[in-house]
């Protein structure tokens, strides 16, 4: 608990699925101040706003409890692309989805903070 998968900030590396166990996404103040996000398990992805957008990691990932994980590096994914069409489609249709998900809940969030 408390290992850092992606620390703010960071040069993208790839995307990490969480396969057990739980994690916080975390958003760290220049002040120092970090404050959590949302909290996540099994099945979540991160690492793909970084990864797709080329941009640094723009919140940190820390386990909350022992877990384990598995990681996709960029240069996996290139690869998946070129030996393997089909799956590297259905990824990138998964991870729309994911970022279309994320977005909506974003949106919803603002509006009800702007009522």
């Amino acid at each position: 608990a408390g290992d850092h998968l992606i620390r703010q900030g960071d040069v993208p590396r790839g995307l990490v699925v969480i396969q057990t166990g739980a994690v916080s996404v975390v958003l760290e103040g220049a002040d120092g101040q970090a404050t959590r996000l949302r909290k996540a398990g099994p099945g979540a992805i991160f690492g793909e706003i970084s990864t797709y957008g080329g941009s640094l990691a723009t919140a940190a990932v820390v386990a909350d409890e022992p877990m384990t994980y598995s990681f996709l590096s960029m240069e996996s994914l290139v690869a998946m692309e070129q030996n393997d069409p089909g799956l590297a489609a259905l990824l990138h249709r998964s991870v729309a989805a994911l970022l279309s998900d994320r977005l909506a809940e974003t949106t919803a969030t603002m509006r009800a903070l702007l009522r």
